[in-house]
C-alpha cells in the first residue's frame, strides 16, 4: 500500500504536471483537432475548456492515479507472490 500512496500523491501529480506542461506548447495543434472533429456549434463551450490547463491538469491526475495505482499494486503483489519452488533447497 505504500508503494500505491507514494506513486498516486508524488508520481502521478509530477507526471500529470509534466504532460500539462508539453501538451501547452502543442496547443495550436490540439485545437485544430478539436476544431475538426467537434461540430461548429460547440466550439465556443469545449474548446475552450478542454484546452484549459486546469482541466487537463485534472483528466491526466484522474487517469494517472487510477493506472499508475493499479499498475504498482500488480507489480507489488507479483512480486509478493513470487516464491521459490518447493523443492529448492539453499544448502545443495
Amino acid at each position: 500500500m505504500a508503494s500505491h500512496k507514494i506513486v498516486t500523491l508524488i508520481g502521478a501529480p509530477l507526471l500529470a504536471e509534466m504532460i500539462v506542461r508539453s501538451m501547452t506548447s502543442r496547443k495550436d495543434g490540439f485545437e485544430a483537432i478539436m476544431r475538426y472533429i467537434l461540430p461548429i456549434n460547440f466550439h465556443d463551450v469545449i474548446i475552450p475548456t478542454v484546452t484549459s490547463k486546469t482541466f487537463q491538469r485534472g483528466f491526466w491526475m484522474v487517469i494517472l492515479v487510477t493506472t499508475l495505482g493499479n499498475i504498482c499494486l500488480a507489480a507489488v503483489t507479483l512480486l509478493l507472490d513470487m516464491s521459490l519452488p518447493k523443492n529448492y533447497s539453499m544448502h545443495q
